[in-house]
């Protein structure tokens, strides 16, 4: 893997065809987006979201390697980091890792 990449998991297990970006242009600009997001009063308190669909990203930077989930739930979108929190954030970014890739 690069040193600095996200992956992007619209299934559940890797494949082939799973995306492995590693433009840092892209790449900030997705993180910065996550620092945006807003923190919501709802807990994580599993490995994976209660939502029905989401995407797993992993996070792979020199310092860090994190799994974020993103998922949309009445229509609201929200970023979850398993035990860390659930924030909201907006169709731009799901866009952004949904479709742009």
């Amino acid at each position: 893997l690069p040193e600095e990449s996200i992956i992007i998991y619209e299934e559940e297990k890797r494949t082939e065809n799973t995306p492995i970006l590693s433009d840092s242009e892209w790449i900030s600009q997705c993180i910065s987006s996550m620092n945006n997001a807003q923190a919501t009063a709802k807990e994580s308190v599993q490995d994976i979201p209660q939502a029905d669909e989401y995407i797993k990203i992993d996070i792979n930077t020199e310092d860090a390697k994190s799994t974020l989930f993103v998922y949309l739930e009445k229509n609201d979108y929200y970023i979850e980091q398993p035990y860390q929190g659930i924030y909201k954030t907006d169709s731009a970014f799901y866009q952004t890792i949904t479709g742009n890739h």
